[in-house]
């Protein structure tokens, strides 16, 4: 077995509003450095809907539960598999639960917002959790991973104080299977009059084990209010590794490279010291296990073999390779920044490549019918009815002894 390894990178801001200047820089923010899924907090909208989008990611949305300065969002890759958990969501908890499945692993992926100082809210949510940790194989989850601005400030976090949201969270992890994973020792909310790390990665320590890299960026312009008085964007990579069967070639007869006339004298030179084992074997059936035996045996040794590929097609050509790979770029392009421009170009290309593949498609079995018709198919189809079709009363068959078998040598036909 071999191992095979991805990074889902995870993307969390606490975005102080989230309007179409903020939702555009967003999205410049989470192509620029690949993010897989983006956790978005305190969006302060009540009427969001799907017209706030971002090009090649799902969004989904938690309205404010208590007032107009909370609200959550998620915006996960349409090509993962993702279910939103609307069973663990609460009225009075800006969270939203989705299962994720990438690769091997399975988590339950939590997008937060807790306000300053409500202890209430925090308790309330970290009972959701414990709920959540209980039934994740009912989701068809493995991990937990928490995302979100908590509002909980605490030294084991490398925050330079505590306060009470903070200690309670702090205490309600002592006694779970949940840890705190802060390796960026960063601040995450910048104010001239003192920083703190509020925005946390809450997950299980399996999970947590997973997370190779972890790091802020102050640059980022989202229209959060930092660097002066505001959160910065914090990336959290994870490396996750699945079993993998290790690669094998393997070969298959290439029929087409077969010289025929040379095969047919082997095989007639192969069965000519059997003669009588046909004549003198009554069960058909053994007959039949001997000559398959018999034909193996000299594909092995007499027909070339070429290698074989699950993904092999017959009709494939040079054409379609390079056409194939300018869609794949295209669409990599496309995925990276999604304008007009690389939008048409991806068209385009699954456009020609479209119309190359079933060209090819067309020949392919044009040149394997061009043999199967009426003039040089004539001497195939004689054959074949002498062979298949019943004979009328003209026909002599074999010529027998009195013994019941055929008679072969010449001194017997005499």
């Amino acid at each position: 077995m071999a191992k095979c390894t991805s990074n889902l990178r995870l993307m969390q801001i606490n975005i102080c509003g989230l309007s179409h200047h903020s939702l555009t820089a967003l999205s410049n923010c989470m192509f620029e450095r690949s993010v897989d899924i983006s956790f978005v907090s305190e969006t302060k909208s009540s009427n969001l809907d799907a017209n706030q989008s971002i090009p090649g990611y799902v969004n989904f949305f938690k309205k404010c539960s208590k007032s107009i300065s909370g609200g959550v969002a998620l915006f996960i890759k349409s090509n993962f598999r993702y279910t939103l958990i609307k069973e663990l969501e609460d009225n009075e908890v800006d969270a939203l639960f989705v299962s994720v499945v990438f690769r091997s692993l399975k988590i339950l992926f939590v997008s937060v917002y807790i306000p300053p100082n409500d202890a209430r809210t925090l308790n309330k949510f970290l009972g959701i959790i414990v709920d959540a940790l209980t039934r994740l194989s009912d989701f068809g989850c493995d991990e937990l991973c928490i995302l979100g601005d908590l509002n909980a400030r605490h030294p084991s976090w490398y925050d330079h104080t505590s306060n009470k949201l903070g200690k309670t969270l702090l205490e309600r992890l002592n006694n779970s299977n949940l840890t705190v994973t802060n390796i960026h020792h960063e601040s995450t909310f910048l104010c001239n009059e003192g920083s703190s790390s509020i925005d946390l990665v809450i997950s299980t320590h399996t999970c947590a084990n997973l997370i190779t890299n972890q790091f802020t960026d102050n640059s980022v312009e989202l229209f959060s209010g930092a660097p002066q008085r505001g959160h910065i964007p914090v990336f959290t990579d994870l490396k996750i590794s699945r079993d993998t069967l290790p690669y094998s070639i393997t070969h298959k007869y290439n029929w087409q490279s077969v010289n025929w006339p040379y095969l047919s004298g082997i095989v007639e030179q192969h069965l000519l010291p059997y003669i009588y084992t046909f004549v003198l074997e009554s069960d058909p059936t053994i007959l039949w296990s001997w000559f398959c035996n018999l034909m193996k045996a000299i594909n092995c040794s007499y027909v070339p073999l070429k290698r074989r590929s699950s993904h092999n097609k017959p009709f494939w050509n040079e054409q379609l390779g390079i056409l194939s790979k300018q869609v794949r770029e295209a669409r990599k392009a496309f995925s990276f920044r999604s304008n007009d421009i690389n939008r048409i170009k991806l068209e385009e290309c699954k456009f020609k490549f479209k119309v190359a593949i079933k060209s090819a498609q067309a020949e392919f079995l044009k040149s394997k019918c061009t043999h199967i018709n009426n003039s040089s198919g004539k001497t195939f189809w004689n054959q074949y009815n002498k062979l298949i079709k019943p004979h009328g009363n003209t026909y002599i068959g074999n010529i027998k002894n009195t013994s019941g078998y055929p008679i072969i040598s010449d001194e017997d036909k005499s």
